[in-house]
């Protein structure tokens, strides 16, 4: 048996703070990672000396891999858990994975939505282009009259162009709301029903059927034609 080194008093500090550090950590550590995880308060050398000076003395236990050796405190085989406390901590340990993936949804989820919502026109932008809307629907609204009451008449070109106009702003009108049927299921999930409507109505949301427009109907069904 090897006669134990004796330290120097300046080690004696660095060999009571690096022993107190891997008891409480309870796990291996290289003698770099002891030396980054102390702030390196002792030199690399110094803690490399302690360590291997500690293990010696069988104050902890050095496993050697290769060239690399790690460093950790002496397990009490007292410790070592039980079949059954084996088995409790699996099923605790998959319930809180099983947690974790439904958070992680939850959160892609919530993120989804908050991108939805943060690149959304703000309240200003929204009344202004809506007032530019209402007017242009009041020219359109105009000529449509005219030409429903036989005053004006459509030309075919002009009904198919019209179609393909309608088709494009359809598109649009179909991926908008469901981007705030998305946006709006997450935010309401946990709401009651009852509750959900009334915060609808108390910001002055409304859907087609409130208002009594039909995603389908072709406004220009009937019109005549030249």
């Amino acid at each position: 048996m090897s006669k134990a080194k004796k330290l120097k008093t300046d080690d004696d500090e660095a060999s009571a703070a690096i022993l107190k550090y891997l008891i409480g950590q309870n796990r291996p550590y290289s003698p770099l990672d002891v030396f980054t995880n102390l702030l390196q308060k002792y030199g690399k050398t110094q803690v490399g000396k302690v360590l291997t000076q500690l293990a010696e003395d069988k104050q902890i236990t050095a496993k050697t891999f290769g060239k690399s050796v790690i460093y950790f405190p002496n397990q009490d085989a007292s410790d070592t858990p039980s079949p059954e406390e084996t088995r409790e901590m699996d099923i605790k340990i998959a319930g809180l994975r099983d947690e974790l993936a439904i958070l992680k949804t939850e959160v892609s989820s919530k993120e989804k939505a908050l991108s939805t919502l943060t690149n959304s026109k703000r309240t200003p932008d929204l009344v202004e282009s809506l007032e530019t809307l209402a007017q242009e629907n009041e020219k359109l609204e105009s000529r449509l009259a005219g030409l429903r009451n036989g005053t004006r008449k459509l030309t075919i070109a002009d009904k198919q162009k019209a179609d393909a106009e309608l088709e494009v702003y359809r598109k649009h009108w179909r991926l908008r709301k469901k981007m705030f049927k998305d946006a709006w299921s997450t935010i309401s999930e946990n709401m009651p029903v009852k509750k959900a409507k009334e915060t609808l109505e108390e910001i002055g949301i409304e859907n087609d059927e409130d208002v009594g427009v039909s995603f389908e109907r072709d406004p220009l069904e009937g019109l005549m034609t030249l």
